[in-house]
Parts: structure tokens; sequence; C-alpha cells
């Protein structure tokens, strides 16, 4: 009797072990195959995939890029015939990146050995080199629109009507990116979002955001809607020292001589008027150098070329 209840145990604890394992491979089955189910979602799904990938910022072949005065140029391989030269630089290199990054700070520059720039033309920029002075220009894709919807390492983007990445789509997924910005990532927030080009071709659409700013700021600004000169222009000003000047519709004989006194540096939208001392709302403007100014008149050098500016 005795022999026949250990045999029925062994029986009993040998069947227990075979239910146990069976039930340990079946719920190791089922945690594979869902996990290869939320690989699978997570593939098809846009907001976990390509724009995550926006939050590292790290673009490839870049090449050499500086970033001045909100801007970044592009090394476009050329090298300036107008060399030797004389002359000071119109600014500095400050700092420097990792080889293949974007500078994210205004006098910054992603390769060694740039010290200085100097303005040649809108949007145009030489720095000199070892091998010589080297052109960069400003190579921008950018659009500007209205933030739909927010979720933690997304925001997506209405352009404006006016906007040619409208053409893409009406929605754009953009990657919160590790950059300083002024953006409160709130619906209905306007936003000016730069990228590098490429727009993928899904709903919403994907872009790889180099950086994106609130335009917000724009409201405490007015619109040019009661300026008047007869002699200068009420589109494209400046704010100097406390005043406001337009582009002269006179051609001036200057030849320099006198001292710089400063530097135009801040751009705002060209429908808005400058507030602060050293802005302006034409792309023309930005970076010219400023000389013998007075309270009806003032002098800028830019494109090489000295301009009158007259007060509004």
């Amino acid at each position: 009797m005795v022999i026949l209840m250990k045999k029925n145990e062994k029986i009993i604890i040998g069947s227990l072990g075979v239910m146990l394992l069976v039930m340990i491979t079946i719920l190791v089955l089922t945690k594979i195959r869902i996990w290869k189910q939320d690989i699978c979602i997570e593939a098809d799904n846009p907001t976990n995939s390509n724009a995550v990938n926006n939050l590292e910022n790290t673009p490839k072949e870049l090449g050499r890029i500086v970033k001045v005065n909100g801007k970044l140029y592009y090394d476009t391989g050329k090298f300036s015939e107008n060399t030797p030269r004389c002359g000071t630089m119109d600014g500095d290199i400050t700092s420097t990146v990792a080889e293949g990054k974007i500078p994210t700070e205004d006098n910054q520059a992603n390769f060694e050995g740039a010290k200085g720039y100097q303005y040649t033309k809108e949007n145009t920029i030489e720095i000199p080199t070892n091998d010589g002075w080297r052109i960069f220009e400003v190579k921008e894709y950018s659009f500007c629109g209205t933030i739909k919807q927010v979720e933690q390492n997304l925001f997506f983007v209405e352009p404006d009507e006016s906007e040619e990445i409208r053409k893409s789509a009406d929605k754009i997924m953009v990657g919160k990116l590790k950059l300083h910005t002024n953006v409160k990532f709130e619906v209905g927030e306007r936003v000016k979002i730069i990228y590098d080009g490429d727009v993928m071709d899904t709903y919403p659409a994907q872009i790889n955001a180099i950086s994106y700013e609130s335009l917000s700021k724009y409201e405490d600004y007015n619109k040019i809607t009661t300026l008047h000169s007869k002699t200068a222009s009420t589109e494209i000003l400046i704010k100097f020292n406390g005043i406001l000047y337009g582009k002269s519709f006179s051609v001036i004989d200057y030849v320099g001589g006198s001292e710089k006194i400063g530097t135009i540096d801040k751009l705002i939208d060209s429908v808005y008027v400058p507030k602060f001392d050293g802005e302006t709302n034409s792309k023309e403007i930005l970076g010219a150098s400023v000389f013998e100014q007075n309270e009806k008149t003032i002098i800028l050098n830019y494109s090489n070329n000295y301009v009158l500016f007259e007060k509004i």
C-alpha cells in the first residue's frame, strides 16, 4: 500500500511539473507575440519612429557651418577672389561644436580654425582659413504656422496657406529638439520652423527640424500701417539710438573715413516696425555697419555700398 501511494505521488508531482512547464511556455510565447506586435505598431506609427530621431539633432554630412545673427551659413566650397584685403572683421567666431553638428549659438562654427568673418553681400559672409577666404552662404528652409497638437516629444504644426511646404501636407510633425527656445509648445501658438529641406512623404508630413522660434514676440510690435515719408521708404526700416530711420530715396556720394559706431544685427518680420536698437525689418540690411548718425540721417554700409537712411 505504501509503495502504491508513493508511486501515485510521483505521478501527481510529475503531472504538476509538466502542467507548470506548459503554462510557462505559453506565457513566454504570449509575451514574445505581444512584444513583436508592439514593434510592428511602433514601426508603423510615425509618432514613435523617425520623429524621435529629431531629438538628437545629428544631421549627416552637413559640412562646414557657422551661425551668425540667427542665420546658418554653409560653406559653398568656393574661395573669394577679393584677396588680399584690409579692414577689420565684422564679427568674431567665439565657440565651436563638434564636426557634423549644427551650431546653435551666434558666432559659433562646427569646424576648427575660424576666427572671424566679413559680410560681402546679402546672406553671404567670407571667413579666412589656412587655404584662403572661404565663401559661406545662407541656405535656409523654413515655414511659419500654428501649433495644433502637442505630445511629450512632438508637436504638430499647420503651415500657413502661403507656405510652400503646405503643398506636401497641411500638418507637419516636429520633434522637440534639445536646444534653448522661446517656444512654449502651446496649442494655438504661432511658430517659425527651420529644417534641413527634406519632407518625408507621410501624413502628417515629417521633417528634420534644425531650430524653431515663437512668433509671439511680434505681438508688441506695430505693423506698418501708419508711417508716412516723402523722402524715405517706410518699409525698409532700422532703429538706432532710439531713432527710427527709413532707407532714403536720395543717392549719396560718401567714400567713408568715419569710424564704425554700430551694427544692425537683429532681424524682425518685414511687416513690423523695428522697436529696439540694432533692429531692421529687411534681410538686405541685416549685418550692416553704421556710420555718421545724427537726428535726421544715418549712413549704413552693406553690400560694399554706403547708403543713406532718413528719420521717419
